[in-house]
C-alpha cells in the first residue's frame, strides 16, 4: 500500500506546464533537472555525459516498470513525455558541466 502522502506529492508533480505537440514539461520536469544536475555536478566526471543519460533512461525504465505493475505512484506517460524528460535531464547534466567549469576557474 502506497502511503496517501506518497500520492498526492506524485500528483502535484503531474502538474503540466506547458505542452503542445513538440514539448511536454511538468513539474517532474524540474525534478530531472534537479537530479541530474546533482548526479553530473557530484558523481560523474565532464566525459561521462553518457552514463548519465544511461541513468536517466534506467529510470524511465522504472517508472514505466512501476505502472506496469500496477502500483499507482506514477501516470501513465505519453512518449513525449518520456523523452522530454530524457532532454530535460541531459540539459540539468550540461548545465553541471558549465558550473563545475566555471567554480574551477575561480
Amino acid at each position: 500500500m502506497i502511503p496517501i502522502f506518497m500520492l498526492q506529492i506524485a500528483d502535484f508533480l503531474n502538474i503540466i506546464i506547458f505542452q503542445n505537440s513538440f514539448i511536454f514539461l511538468n513539474l517532474w520536469s524540474f525534478v530531472h533537472l534537479v537530479i541530474a544536475f546533482l548526479i553530473m555536478y557530484y558523481f560523474l566526471k565532464d566525459d561521462q555525459l553518457h552514463y548519465l543519460f544511461f541513468l536517466l533512461v534506467l529510470y524511465e525504465l522504472f517508472e514505466m516498470s512501476i505502472i506496469f505493475f500496477g502500483l499507482n505512484l506514477f501516470r501513465a506517460e505519453l512518449p513525449i513525455d518520456i523523452v522530454f524528460d530524457l532532454i530535460v535531464g541531459m540539459v540539468g547534466g550540461m548545465i553541471a558541466i558549465k558550473w563545475r567549469k566555471r567554480n574551477d576557474k575561480e
